[in-house]
């Protein structure tokens, strides 16, 4: 049960870079460079705060795997 929040801390890592890719992609096609000067601004700063928040969630995701590892070893050896 307490792992539950590492479970869905994870979805949500998997899924904000799968939508991050994906803008990427969209960004390097032809699609993009016909769509108007404010819709590119817009994406573009999208694709910003998209890369802020998963290098944070990344961060921390990867943070609390380890504490959490290195936890339980320490209480192995204390008990």
């Amino acid at each position: 049960m307490a792992n539950n929040y590492i479970m869905r801390m994870k979805e949500e890592l998997d899924q904000l870079t799968e939508r991050y890719i994906k803008l990427e992609q969209f960004m390097n096609t032809p699609l993009f460079y016909d769509l108007t000067a404010l819709e590119k601004e817009l994406m573009s700063d999208q694709r910003s705060a998209m890369f802020k928040y998963l290098t944070a969630l990344s961060t921390r995701y990867h943070i609390i795997t380890y504490t959490k590892g290195t936890d339980n070893c320490i209480e192995r050896k204390e008990n």
